[in-house]
């Protein structure tokens, strides 16, 4: 297992893959002189721990690598176990109490990003 910590950038919704299989991704990005943005996932029960945190909060997570070959690829997912909240107040950043929300109740999307070029990509 390995930890990480880094503030949350999105959460999907869940995905029903089967009767015993149900999945929900979410992307973190660090806070490091590189930061990096990562996609983990969480399965089944699991994907409860989600339910707890908000776009924009950071948070400490303990995951495993988990890799398998697939019609001659290599898929690798990160798997996330537990979710801790860190309370620490970050310069600019919206806590989850401050986060904007639709009529619905809803939290809406927080992330501004990066400009995107004309691909569509960041960089």
């Amino acid at each position: 297992m390995y930890k990480i910590t880094g503030r949350i950038v999105r959460i999907d919704p869940m995905e029903v893959k089967s009767a015993t299989l149900s999945l929900r991704q979410f992307v973190i990005q660090t806070e490091e002189e590189y930061p990096q943005t990562l996609l983990f996932q969480t399965k089944n029960e699991r994907t409860a721990l989600l339910d707890r945190v908000r776009v924009g909060q950071e948070i400490t997570l303990w995951f495993s690598v988990k890799g398998n070959e697939w019609n001659d690829k290599v898929i690798i997912n990160l798997n996330c176990y537990k979710i801790e909240g860190v309370e620490l107040p970050v310069r600019g950043a919206q806590t989850p109490s401050t986060v904007p929300q639709t009529s619905q109740g809803q939290v809406s999307d927080v992330s501004s990003g990066p400009a995107l070029n004309e691909d569509g990509l960041p960089f």
